[in-house]
C-alpha cells in the first residue's frame, strides 16, 4: 500500500503554500492575533476574498458550478495548510453552505448564490444554536412563519459567529410547530443586513467574540427556502458532515508544539538533548 500524497496533490500544497506566502501581510498577520477576540477584520475578509477569487477555496466544488472538480483529498489540503499557517479559511461557506446549496438549491438559487460566492461577494454566519437549543439543535425555536409570498422570522440565535462581518446567514428555523421536532425545520439564506435582525457582541472565554442575534419580524421573500419545507434537519445534518473536513485537521496542534519546542531551546538552551526534560515535554 502506497501512502505517498500523489504528486498532483503536493503540486497543489505548493500552490496553497506560494498563495499564503505572496497575500500575507502585517496587517493580516495583526487581525489574526487578535481575531480570538474580535474575529476576522477586513485584512482578514480580503485574504479569503483572494482566495476565492484565485480559485482555490472552491477547488472540490464541480467545474459546473465554477469549481475545479478535485476530490476530498485537494480540499483537505487546502484547511490542512491554513490551519499550519494560522491563516483564515472560510470553511462554513466554501465547504458547507455552497455545497448544500448545489445539493438542495433550485437552478435559480444556484446560478444567484454560487458565482457571488466565488468571486468572494458573499459569505456566511451560521444560524443554527438558540440559548435552549445547542446540542439538540432539533429544539429549536426561532419561527419562520409563510405570509403570502414572503416569510417573516422571529427569534434569538447564539454563537452567531462572524454575523457583525458577513454578508449573508445560512439560518434553520421551524416553519411546522405541531411536527416532530426533525421534521418541522426549514434552512433559509437571506441578508445579515435585512430590517429587523440586530447583531450584538457575545464576550466568552478568553475575550473571544461570537454574537447573538434577534430576529423581530424579519420579512424574506419566499425563494429564500433552500429545499424542501420542513426537510431542514436532513440538510443541516449534512452541513454539519461536510463542515467536519475542516475541522478535523491537526495541524494547530502540530504549529503548537513546534512554537513551544523553539521556545524552550530559545530561552532554556542547557534543557536541549536532557532526556528528563524530553520525556516531560512529551
Amino acid at each position: 500500500m502506497d501512502f505517498e500524497m500523489p504528486a498532483e496533490v503536493l503540486d497543489f500544497r505548493k500552490q496553497v503554500q506560494d498563495f499564503i506566502a505572496s497575500h500575507r501581510t502585517p496587517e493580516l498577520d495583526a487581525e489574526i492575533a487578535e481575531s480570538h477576540i474580535h474575529g476576522y477584520g477586513p485584512a482578514s475578509q480580503g485574504f479569503m476574498r483572494a482566495m476565492a477569487q484565485e480559485g482555490l477555496a472552491a477547488v472540490s466544488w464541480p467545474e459546473e458550478y465554477g469549481g475545479q472538480g478535485k476530490g476530498a483529498l485537494f480540499l483537505w489540503t487546502l484547511a490542512e495548510e491554513c490551519a499550519r499557517e494560522g491563516v483564515p479559511f472560510d470553511n462554513l461557506t466554501f465547504i458547507s453552505v455552497g455545497p448544500m446549496i448545489m445539493r438542495n438549491g433550485t437552478e435559480e438559487q444556484k446560478q444567484e448564490i454560487l458565482p457571488k460566492v466565488l468571486s468572494g461577494e458573499m459569505n456566511f454566519a451560521l444560524g443554527y444554536t438558540e440559548p435552549n437549543a445547542g446540542t439538540d439543535l432539533a429544539s429549536l425555536q426561532t419561527r419562520a412563519t409563510r405570509d403570502g409570498d414572503e416569510w417573516v422570522i422571529n427569534g434569538q440565535k447564539i454563537y452567531t459567529s462572524s454575523a457583525h462581518l458577513a454578508t449573508h446567514v445560512w439560518l434553520a428555523a421551524r416553519t411546522e410547530p405541531d411536527a416532530p421536532k426533525h421534521r418541522g425545520i426549514s434552512t433559509f439564506v437571506l441578508p445579515l443586513n435585512t430590517p429587523g435582525i440586530t447583531v450584538r457582541p457575545l464576550w466568552v472565554m478568553g475575550e473571544g467574540r461570537t454574537n447573538e442575534t434577534f430576529w423581530e419580524d424579519v420579512r424574506i421573500p419566499a425563494d429564500s427556502l433552500i429545499g424542501e419545507e420542513n426537510r431542514g434537519w436532513y440538510i443541516v445534518s449534512g452541513a454539519l458532515d461536510l463542515e467536519r473536513v475542516a475541522i478535523g485537521t491537526y495541524r494547530p496542534l502540530e504549529k503548537t508544539v513546534s512554537d513551544m519546542v523553539a521556545h524552550i531551546k530559545a530561552e532554556r538552551p542547557e534543557l536541549e538533548g536532557d532526556a528528563f526534560a524530553r520525556n516531560a515535554v512529551a
